[in-house]
């Protein structure tokens, strides 16, 4: 199902880094976006490379991915505050992000961005995780909370490099911003600026149970990331076209109300209108690639049943109005419209027999 945002923003192509608290931009800036590394808008100017704050190192690796992420916002913390308090505080100043990498984020704070995105229901952390395998994978571990809520808000990158976060975080911008016409991914791609972890394959198939990510060398010459998964089993790409198909839904609906002087009568010719509309965003990202034929296997609605095979990757249905509930019509409510959507998967693995004639 696709949500509704809380929090209607229009940009999942720029990242933020959250400084520490000891970290000021200037006097009045709360937050400030920056375009580059050097030059007129970089980050040098503001965070020098001899800054001991850890914003130089993560705008670095930010920017240091192909392809590129067009630009960067850095926003800071001020002293006692709640995760919650700054990152509103960060979104009333620049509002224009969506990734977050927050520099020496520990357990309990990551947790608190994770909470903070899912009551907002946009945005994505991109978080860090160090340590042994069997520590991040505790009972008491970011792995196991997101685990427990299914977040799709949460990347976890398993590495010795925390900053190296922010390269995950720059490359998924990036993509978002180069490859917004088509359906891409991060699995198993090559990140620049990340070191590959060494880790036993025993160790590498907990890490990928929890839903925590890890580079690696394959093969002696592979450099591969692998998975790019959110607890939820939703890859990085898959929540961020979500997340931009929520947000085409409301803005033609809303197009819909605003943009007639007329009253939409509340009767089924105008849940028609809606679904119209609907199915031209639906229509839309089908041809991009994140919408394909598939079988619904999600709970029956409607004329939807389970087992049914949606050619077109997509249903939708709205109930008549004539079951319409006295509080709801005077309300002035639209009837509920459901959609059934078939996201496009992506082959991952490969299982190849070779038999051999004697």
């Amino acid at each position: 199902a696709v949500a509704a945002s809380v929090m209607l923003v229009t940009t999942y192509d720029i990242g933020l880094i959250v400084a520490p608290a000891s970290e000021t931009i200037s006097a009045a800036t709360r937050a400030k976006v920056y375009t580059s590394m050097t030059g007129t808008g970089g980050v040098e100017a503001d965070f020098p490379s001899s800054d001991v704050s850890g914003v130089y190192t993560a705008a670095s690796q930010y920017f240091g991915t192909k392809p590129a992420p067009k630009s960067l916002v850095v926003g800071v913390v001020a002293d006692g505050e709640t995760v919650a308090q700054a990152l509103d505080a960060i979104r009333n100043a620049q509002p224009d992000w969506y990734g977050v990498y927050w520099i020496g984020a520990d357990t309990a704070k990551q947790k608190g961005i994770d909470d903070y995105l899912i009551a907002n229901e946009i945005g994505m952390q991109f978080a860090a995780v160090t340590g042994t395998v069997a520590a991040v994978t505790g009972g008491t571990s970011l792995a196991a909370d997101l685990k427990a809520k299914g977040s799709s808000r949460t990347v976890q990158i398993y590495t010795t490099v925390a900053a190296e976060a922010a390269a995950v975080m720059g490359m998924a911008m990036g993509c978002a911003n180069e490859y917004s016409g088509i359906a891409w991914q991060l699995a198993f791609k090559e990140i620049d600026g990340m070191t590959p972890v060494t880790v036993s394959q025993t160790d590498l198939d907990t890490l990928h149970d929890n839903a925590i990510s890890v580079y690696v060398l394959r093969m002696f010459t592979r450099k591969l990331f692998e998975l790019g998964a959110t607890a939820s089993g939703l890859r990085c790409d898959e929540v961020i076209a979500l997340d931009r198909i929520a947000a085409a839904i409301q803005d033609v609906c809303l197009s819909l109300i605003a943009g007639n002087i007329q009253k939409l009568p509340q009767n089924d010719t105008t849940s028609t209108r809606f679904i119209n509309a609907i199915t031209e965003v639906m229509e839309a990202y089908a041809n991009v690639g994140y919408i394909q034929r598939g079988i619904w296997t999600g709970a029956p609605f409607g004329n939807v049943s389970t087992g049914d095979v949606q050619e077109k990757g997509y249903s939708l249905w709205a109930d008549s109005f004539d079951n319409q509930s006295a509080e709801d019509r005077r309300a002035r409510k639209s009837m509920p419209i459901t959609v059934a959507l078939c996201l496009c998967g992506s082959v991952e693995s490969v299982v190849i027999n070779v038999s051999v004639q004697d």
